[in-house]
């Protein structure tokens, strides 16, 4: 720098020191802008992590999976918290951005073990095929570039024959539409036996 104000001309300087020009007025820049602290050395780090997410959308996705917690059987994981974003017309961060703020903001739960109620149901004496069908409803499950579906699966309790039937609602009409499709494949059953979900009643 010092030969560079006392005239002598960058190519001069630049060749001089076996380097090149870009290398020359990039010291040259560093000096005009730093002045006499032009030489200390620059950090590479980002003034701000570009993986860093903004609090507004942090405590969105808090929110949101606090929200599904509260919901039985609900799926609360990383992709169902997106999906929900979406939703909410909300630009939703990466999966595993996601999966980080869960971590950090410590929402990560060991689910409790199942401890049976010690109720005795009444059981029928299964002896044949299509005397007993079960049927269960799972659901809502995500896939990331389809979106919310749910599940009719109903299985043969005597020789576990089974019918998947997937679809985007959980109502009467699909549960119905599901049943027919699986008694034309499975034959029609003497029992039918499943829980007390809304869409099943009636």
């Amino acid at each position: 720098i010092k030969r560079y104000e006392n005239g002598e001309s960058p190519k001069e300087i630049y060749q001089s020191l076996g380097k090149g020009k870009t290398w020359f007025f990039k010291w040259l820049k560093r000096y005009k802008l730093d002045g006499k602290d032009w030489a200390k050395s620059h950090s590479c780090r980002p003034h701000q992590s570009p993986k860093r997410i903004n609090k507004t959308m942090e405590q969105m996705v808090i929110e949101t999976r606090k929200r599904l917690e509260k919901k039985p059987y609900a799926q609360i994981g990383a992709f169902n918290i997106c999906w929900h974003l979406k939703q909410e017309g909300k630009i939703p961060p990466s999966l595993a951005t996601l999966n980080r703020i869960i971590k950090r903001n410590n929402l990560v739960h060991k689910r409790t073990k199942y401890s049976p109620k010690g109720v005795n149901y009444p059981s029928l004496a299964i002896t044949r095929s299509n005397y007993l069908h079960q049927l269960d409803v799972v659901g809502p499950r995500y896939l990331k570039e389809d979106g919310r579906f749910y599940s009719a699966n109903i299985i043969d309790a005597y020789d576990r024959r089974n019918s998947i039937n997937p679809g985007r609602r959980q109502n009467r009409m699909a549960i119905t539409k599901a049943l027919i499709c699986s008694w034309n494949t499975l034959g029609i059953p003497c029992y039918l036996q499943m829980d007390n979900q809304l869409p099943l009643r009636g």
